[in-house]
């Protein structure tokens, strides 16, 4: 359930649902109520991800197949290169180095071609 409260001149927000508790402000109560109702949907279908949790890039690139890909004309080619690229860095942390050092190996594979 969301509550709605003007503070200060601006539209503070809180969503409370499922044992979550999500805020935000705004400064027209319209957009306070568009928020506060895509967050509950979000918590009711179970897509929302806390900020303050981590995710593994796994479960994004999952998640992003399922959603998106699966829209897409080239989704067999797609479809291969997220499993690639889960199966070198589907780790549950991950790092900017880590990152720098896949895009490299790439680039440096790509190059031998």
């Amino acid at each position: 359930m969301a509550s709605i409260r003007k503070r200060d001149g601006k539209y503070q927000v809180q969503v409370r649902k499922d044992g979550k508790s999500i805020s935000k402000t705004f400064t027209n109560k319209s957009d306070a109520v568009k928020w506060s109702k895509e967050q509950e949907v979000s918590i009711e279908q179970g897509t929302y991800i806390s900020k303050t949790k981590s995710v593994s890039l796994s479960f994004l690139l999952s998640r992003w197949e399922q959603e998106v890909l699966k829209n897409l004309k080239s989704w067999k080619v797609e479809k291969f290169k997220v499993a690639m690229i889960d199966r070198q860095l589907g780790l549950d942390e991950i790092t900017s180095g880590l990152l720098v050092a896949y895009r490299e190996d790439r680039r440096g594979h790509l190059a031998h071609k």
